[in-house]
């Protein structure tokens, strides 16, 4: 089973993540990304923390963040 991921998003406003979605099924349906609720819980995926075990979170061809983000802790978006 290839689990593999070309990117992944940490975006916080549920409305653009919707858009996102539609826009990518629509431009590039065989692209593969996971989407993240804030950038804390990217940083987890990348290093295998938290609730992200190796090898089950294969690393990203690339990283989209969103910079404007609300600053919650040092790691959000």
């Amino acid at each position: 089973m290839d689990n593999s991921v070309d990117f992944l998003y940490a975006e916080d406003d549920e409305d653009t993540v919707v858009l996102f979605n539609l826009l990518m099924k629509k431009v590039a349906p065989l692209v593969k990304y996971k989407i993240f609720d804030d950038g804390k819980q990217l940083i987890d995926y990348l290093h295998g923390e938290g609730a992200y075990h190796y090898p089950a979170s294969p690393q990203p061809k690339f990283v989209l963040t969103d910079l404007a983000c609300p600053a919650q802790m040092d790691t959000n978006c």
